[in-house]
């Protein structure tokens, strides 16, 4: 094997093969992963990565919407530490962001569609090791994680099961367009292996989505071929109306209390989680235009939340659509609705098979974003670059690669 072969493989391998199994013993590694993947890819074969980025800039300024409404929310961000209450830290978040969203631009515009058949066995090998690992803590047959991560015992699993399935998704996905049985097959036993990893866990938004996934893939697969093409702009969709059914939530908990043993509510923190969302949008409210600035919802003076079991856990909205508000006020809002109305447009351009399998799990992933974990964290940016990048991307010809 070639050097530069051998270099494309560990960059691949850095994003496909590690997360997984290293977001157990460290979550937020994700981002380390992405940016050591990237730079090996580009020094597999420099002059080939420098036409692609510049390609892929070529191209990202013919999509103008896209362009500019990502250049807009990126420039929003820091721009906002001049009325944020919290100016420091708006700039140091913001810094994050921009390097990271770099960073899976980049990424992307490195990347090689031709390798699908690669990734996949990188997903498998990793989520395979990734899963066994999992049962056995969850089981407390072994106690390794907790030497490594010391987030709260409740909540030390969950971006591991998170990140995990996810990547199990994906192998599903990229099994399904290879068209081989024996690929599926394997695809669909690492997804009911993970399956299992996620039911023994603590992690209700993960078991959401154990069956949102299939569903929602099942159902995009039957829309007849006009309305296939709009499954793009689900993850839009979901953003869009997520704040204006928060404040309906509470009455939903009250008859859910009724029906669903007390201890699944309690583990689940639902409860806690609407009222959270409710304060912050309050909160939002208040600065309807421009927000309090960008990361600053730590220092936004609010009541206790009753049934958080630590209250520096829910020091953020755990929500997309409503840190945005918070963050950037509707000028913010706006601008990710558009971006994701950018991006909704460019998936309807995918060839018409793959439409459900990437809508389902964009779906996925704006749920995942609209009800945990911080909206900007570089280790979840990240992820959805990994994730997002082999549906997206098309194969370099032959000709490019030579």
């Amino acid at each position: 094997m070639a050097r530069s072969s051998r270099l494309q493989l560990a960059g691949l391998a850095a994003a496909y093969l590690l997360p997984a199994p290293l977001a157990i013993v460290s979550p937020r590694s994700a981002a380390a992963c992405l940016v050591v993947a990237l730079l090996v890819l580009i020094a597999s074969d420099l002059q080939q990565a420098k036409a692609r980025i510049l390609a892929g800039w070529r191209n990202m300024l013919i999509s103008r919407l896209l362009f500019w409404t990502l250049i807009a929310v990126l420039l929003l961000a820091p721009a906002s530490s001049y009325w944020s209450i919290a100016p420091h830290l708006s700039l140091v978040v913001a810094a994050k962001l921009v390097s990271m969203t770099l960073v899976g631009m980049l990424w992307y515009f490195s990347f090689d569609a031709r390798h699908s058949r690669t990734i996949f066995w990188l997903l498998f090998l990793g989520g395979s090791f990734a899963a066994v690992l999992l049962l056995l803590e969850l089981n407390e047959i072994t106690a390794i994680v907790g030497l490594f991560n010391d987030d709260h015992a409740f909540s030390r699993y969950n971006r591991p099961c998170l990140i995990a399935f996810l990547s199990s998704c994906l192998a599903v996905i990229l099994a399904s367009r290879e068209g081989d049985p024996g690929l599926r097959l394997l695809a669909w036993g690492l997804y009911l292996l993970m399956g299992l990893a996620v039911l023994t866990s603590l992690s209700e938004t993960v078991k959401l989505l154990l069956l949102a996934f299939p569903l929602l893939w099942a159902g995009f697969s039957v829309l007849p071929p006009y309305l296939a093409r709009l499954t793009g702009f689900a993850p839009l969709a979901i953003y869009a109306v997520f704040p204006l059914a928060v404040p309906h939530m509470t009455w939903l908990m009250a008859i859910a209390s009724k029906a669903a043993p007390e201890s699944l509510l309690a583990q689940s923190a639902a409860g806690a989680r609407i009222q959270l969302w409710n304060q912050f949008l309050d909160a939002a409210y208040q600065r309807p235009w421009l927000g309090w600035g960008f990361g600053a919802e730590r220092d936004i003076p609010l009541p206790e939340v009753p049934g958080a079991l630590y209250h520096d856990v829910w020091s953020h909205p755990h929500s997309l659509p409503i840190q945005t508000l918070v963050n950037l006020g509707w000028s913010g809002f706006v601008l990710v609705a558009l971006l994701l109305f950018a991006f909704g447009l460019a998936n309807a351009r995918q060839n018409g098979k793959y439409l459900a399998s990437s809508g389902a799990l964009s779906t996925c992933i704006m749920i995942t974003w609209c009800i945990s974990h911080g909206a900007w964290q570089s280790w979840w940016i990240a992820i959805i670059a990994i994730l997002l990048t082999p549906l997206m991307s098309r194969p370099v010809p032959a000709a490019d690669t030579t």
